[in-house]
This record gives C-alpha cells, sequence and structure tokens, in this order.
C-alpha cells in the first residue's frame, strides 16, 4: 500500500465525525505520483481518531484531485511516528 510520511503543519476543519482536514510537509514516500511533492506541503483528507499538530505521521493512501481544492491525499489510516535522529535530539 502506498504511503507518505511527514509532519502535521495545520488542521484545516475538523468536524464532529472526525473529519479532518490539513496540511502535512512530505519528508518521504514509496509512490511515484507523490514524488513531485516531496518536501513540499500537501493537503490531506480523512477520518482520524487524534491527530496532533507537529507530530509525524506515516499516512496510507492515495493522491486525488478535486475540482474545487486541488491534489489531496486521501487517507485510509494512518500510523503517529516518533521522531528520530536530529529532531528527537532538538525536541529533547
Amino acid at each position: 500500500m502506498n504511503y507518505i510520511k511527514g509532519k502535521v503543519r495545520q488542521l484545516i476543519f475538523e468536524s464532529d465525525t472526525g473529519y479532518k482536514v490539513g496540511i502535512m510537509r512530505l519528508k518521504e514516500t514509496n509512490d511515484v505520483d507523490m514524488e513531485d511533492f516531496l518536501n513540499k506541503t500537501i493537503t490531506f483528507v480523512g477520518y482520524f481518531a487524534d491527530l496532533n499538530k507537529e507530530d509525524n505521521y506515516l499516512f496510507y493512501g492515495s493522491l486525488i484531485y478535486n475540482e474545487k481544492y486541488g491534489y489531496q491525499y486521501k487517507v485510509e489510516s494512518y500510523e503517529h511516528q516518533e521522531i528520530e535522529g536530529k529532531e528527537a535530539l532538538i525536541a529533547f
């Protein structure tokens, strides 16, 4: 399954049902369609139980095109990622 990995920068919209729209800085992917978005921000959409701004996540899903909002990453499932390396040292 295709994935993207990065840090959530901002949550734009949140509904009572758990549907969220946000912006992520993309750091890693295995999806060739997403390679143009590496080290850039991308809008993501999906249902989340909890999602914290400025945390790293691994999102599984696919790139979609919305006529009104442009390219978005539709998240089917996700995992919270622990920070590592230089970022972990700075956070400590």
